[in-house]
Order: C-alpha cells, then structure tokens, then sequence
C-alpha cells in the first residue's frame, strides 16, 4: 500500500523553534512552503519572538518590585485572582513563581507545588519559594494558623453561645411565637438556655417537630454527663433524673392552644 505521500528532503531537515529551541514538524495538511516560513512551534512561542527574547532574569527584572520590609520581588505584571502572578508559557509553566523555580532548580515534577515561605502569593524571590507536595502545603497553612478556623467563637458562624449553622432551617414567624410563650424555667428549676427538640416518642426516633419542644437549661440539654443528649435520649433522661421531656412538651402545646 502506498503512503500517503512520498517522503521529501524538508522532511529530514531538522527546524528549530526560535523561541523554545525545540525541534519543529510538520502539521496534518501544512503545505512545504508554509513550513517553510514558520519559524515558532505554536502561538505562544510566535507572541515571544515577536516581542523579543527575555531569559528568566530579565523578565523579573523588569516585572517585579522589591519590597523593602519584607523582602519580597513583588510580580507587577499580570495577576490571576488569587494574586499569582502569570505570563506567557515558559517550559510549559504560566504562573511566573514555578517558572522562576524552575529555572534555579530545573523541572517541576508533577504533583508538586510550590510554596512560599512569606505567605505572598505575588513574590517570585527564589529564596522565599520551596517544593513540596500538597499535603506540605496544607500543613504549612495549618501550622502558620492561615486554616479557617471550625470551632468555638472563631466561627462565624457561632452565634449567642451556640453554633447555628448555615444549613439549618429557621423557625417560622408562628413557631417563633409559640418558643416565645413558653416557660423561661427548665425543668431542673434553672433559667432556660436551650429549646430542645424531642428525639424519640415511644421509643422510636421521630422527625424533628419545631412544635414538639421543651425549654432547658445548659446542664440539662448537653452541657454535661447526665444532660439529654449525653444520655442518648428523653427515655433514659426520665430514668436518670425522673423528668418526663415528652409529657411536658405535650402538655405545653396543649396549653398553649387552649389558651383563650
């Protein structure tokens, strides 16, 4: 079977890139003469040869900063936004730290980033960059205290002495009322804190019902061994401490409907 064309002498000539030095081919369907006259291997390399060839070093020394105070070389081209600085493809690499890296310490491997020891994200300082993998990333943050922070009042999320998170459903305006009337004393005979949902009715686990709802305090809602939720249900609160929850929130429903 005969190839698709016959071989030619252009074929063997060996091109190179003006911009990246490496070895030029023939595209699918590219004529000899357009060949020829190419003188990049794609768009970015053509973009640099015709701004002109900059080396690594000469391309920060025209981009970027000195900070004084801390010692950074400040990246004052373009930014991504996270605050990374990029430029045109260099070995493969657009965000100008690793291509900085790589040309002190040579390839990056894959998988591996680069971190910054100064925590600013636009500085290009060799001095101020090292390898790691993910992991060291997340760790570094961590141990610098950068992570978001998940507990206690740090949260935003902790509201009035009790975390309220993002996902949990609002009381209506009515249900809001009804908590409103009930008694401010919990049933231990302490200042209420908490309205707690009843979990179990019978014995068996029920949906949360914002109706079915009993006041208490912090001791006895979650605040220690023998509170409802340490002991795993109101069940085993009324064995421990002889406090029916499930006859009271009732009790105070119906009280509140019959109410004139």
């Amino acid at each position: 079977m005969l190839p698709a064309r016959l071989p030619r002498k252009s074929d063997k000539a060996e091109k190179r890139c003006v911009a990246c030095d490496k070895l030029l081919f023939r595209k699918f369907r590219e004529s000899e003469t357009h060949f020829a006259a190419r003188e990049c291997c794609d768009l970015a390399c053509a973009n640099r040869a015709r701004k002109g060839w900059l080396t690594v070093g000469e391309m920060v020394i025209q981009n970027t900063a000195v900070n004084q105070e801390t010692g950074c070389w400040e990246w004052q081209a373009g930014r991504d936004p996270k605050g990374y600085g990029r430029c045109w493809k260099i070995n493969g690499e657009t965000l100008a730290h690793r291509i900085v890296y790589a040309d002190k310490h040579g390839p990056i491997l894959r998988g591996m980033v680069v971190m910054h020891s100064c925590d600013n994200p636009c500085c290009v300082n060799v001095e101020h960059l090292s390898l790691g993998r993910p992991i060291d990333n997340v760790v570094d943050r961590v141990r610098k205290g950068r992570s978001a922070a998940q507990r206690g009042a740090a949260n935003a999320n902790y509201k009035s002495g009790r975390f309220v998170g993002k996902s949990r459903r609002r009381p209506s305006r009515t249900v809001q009322v009804y908590w409103d009337a009930l008694p401010k004393e919990c049933v231990c005979g302490s200042p209420a804190e908490h309205i707690h949902h009843i979990m179990h009715v019978n014995g068996q686990r029920i949906t949360k019902d914002h109706w079915l709802v009993i006041p208490l305090c912090h001791r006895c809602h979650n605040g220690s061994d023998v509170s409802v939720h340490a002991l795993g249900g109101e069940m085993q609160f009324l064995e421990e401490t002889g406090h029916d929850l499930v006859h009271r929130s009732i009790l105070n429903r119906h009280n509140y409907e019959v109410k004139p």
